[in-house]
């Protein structure tokens, strides 16, 4: 493991202002410096004596958002003291989430902090790399939010939190929600290196999974998986949170019981971590290999087979020479959202189109407008159901093949009519669907989608990485498949 993320807590440095308690950090930082551990610094959350909060004891951690100028201060202190033992330093935890800051996550406010603490950090330490607080990136709104205040520029590498639990990395695409949702609109703004500065599955019940689907083997399983899949999506570093549980079994690899400097019983997850990293240290993401086999569903070489467009009024599904992926033509989406409440635009087939049988996963090639909107399809089993997956994000110019696995459970949100929330026998391909991310988003494009393929028996996947000459390749079936 080549880096670890700590939080540096304001209060325990400056529990009162101007006075100050290095005593911890050095020790901790600094033997991170020894074994050769570079270091992200998460400079969260709030001492109370710095916000406007009166409720907050003064000395006391606080996630009410803090006087930016006091907080740039601290940055300062912290970045000159650990000037070449911390090598990136993050501003703030999940400042999208109201649990971590309070009252009401405030882009506005943030980014401010972020402008400020940036510039205090560079004025001592230049070449230190510069975070945003990692935000869990299922909707991009409150980053576009962070650069319409001007805050853009302020960090060097975008952080981002993709939580899929319970749900496998597959099912839940953990690649096309962590990585090509927020590279599309970084894209926009300035590109800039992806980091994954938290990701995870909890054992036993805890947070996401109170219920405890997940047990030790499977999140041994799932930080692989998970793991391979955004670095293969383009995430330039993949931190696992946590190291340790504390009482309760939850995301650590090692278990609570014991105390917190008791290290002796590491779940598989650790071994998981361990292994991998030896596989796979220092080595580039050369993309995924199809292993499967394929068959064509649908060539979009004409228009026919789709029926009139809902909401009733937008414009129909047409077929297009403009760009081709394969074959003689391709279908051409124009689509314009004016609502900002929830706004989609919806091509059903005029009659539902059987898949072959075991078909565990379907893709679709995908001429982009660099607009970030997720396209969907919905499928209806035998029993009636109908479920809606999310192929992927709509990138930039260019065809790019976005799929979705089949297995598994669908969220909640994503079940359509009522029944088991899988897919069960015969099913057919009921509609597809572009729909506004986020949810406010106002505006017209157009896109083109061509080829849409459906992969035969079980589910296989398999992510390269190369060094030197050399190649690994992780490759794994999730369970349930055959």
């Amino acid at each position: 493991v080549g880096w670890v993320r700590e939080d540096v807590q304001w209060a325990r440095i400056e529990a009162r202002p101007g006075t100050y308690d290095w005593t911890w950090y050095d020790k901790v930082l600094n033997a991170h410096r020894t074994n050769g551990v570079n270091v992200i610094g998460v400079l969260t959350p709030a001492v109370g004596w710095a916000t406007p909060e009166p409720g907050d004891s003064p000395n006391e951690v606080s996630f009410f958002g803090p006087d930016p100028d006091l907080y740039a201060a601290f940055a300062k202190a912290v970045a000159t003291r650990y000037r070449g033992v911390v090598q990136a330093w993050e501003i703030w935890n999940e400042p999208e989430n109201g649990i971590h800051w309070r009252p009401a996550p405030d882009p506005a406010a943030y980014a401010q902090l972020l402008i400020k603490a940036s510039a205090a950090i560079k004025s001592v330490d230049p070449q230190v790399t510069v975070l945003n607080g990692g935000v869990v990136p299922f909707d991009p709104g409150f980053l576009q939010a962070l650069a319409a205040h001007g805050a853009w520029n302020a960090f060097d590498v975008l952080s981002v939190h993709p939580y899929v639990d319970p749900f496998t990395p597959e099912t839940a695409q953990i690649g096309a929600v962590g990585i090509d949702n927020v590279r599309t609109l970084a894209a926009r703004y300035g590109s800039k290196p992806i980091w994954v500065t938290e990701f995870g599955w909890g054992t036993g019940g805890c947070e996401r999974d109170p219920v405890g689907r997940t047990n030790e083997e499977a999140q041994a399983n799932y930080l692989v998986r998970g793991a391979a899949l955004l670095r293969g999506a383009g995430a330039e570093r993949v931190l696992w949170y946590n190291f340790k549980d504390r009482q309760v079994p939850c995301y650590g690899l090692i278990r609570g019981a014991g105390g917190d400097e008791d290290y002796s019983q590491a779940k598989p997850a650790a071994t998981a971590l361990r292994v991998l990293s030896q596989q796979v240290a220092g080595a580039a993401p050369q993309g995924a290999q199809d292993l499967m086999p394929q068959q064509t569903l649908l060539t979009f070489d004409d228009a026919r087979g789709w029926g009139p467009a809902f909401p009733v009024g937008k414009p129909p599904l047409a077929g297009s020479t403009a760009q081709v992926h394969g074959g003689s033509g391709a279908a051409q989406i124009a689509y314009q959202f004016t609502s900002t409440d929830n706004d989609y635009v919806a091509f059903p087939r005029s009659t539902a189109t059987p898949l072959p049988a075991n078909t565990t996963r379907l893709g679709l090639w995908v001429y982009g407008d660099s607009s970030g909107h997720m396209l969907q399809v919905q499928l209806t089993d035998e029993q009636g159901e109908v479920l809606q997956y999310r192929l992927g994000f709509l990138g930039a110019p260019g065809w790019q093949f976005l799929s979705t696995s089949l297995g598994g459970e669908v969220e909640p949100g994503n079940r359509i009519t009522g029944g088991n929330g899988r897919l069960d026998g015969a099913v057919r391909l009921k509609e597809l669907i572009v729909d506004d991310n986020p949810n406010t988003a106002t505006g017209s494009g157009t896109i083109y989608v061509d080829d849409m393929v459906a992969f035969l028996g079980g589910e296989v996947y398999a992510q390269r990485f190369g060094t030197g000459g050399e190649v690994v390749d992780v490759i794994w079936s999730p369970e349930g498949s055959s």
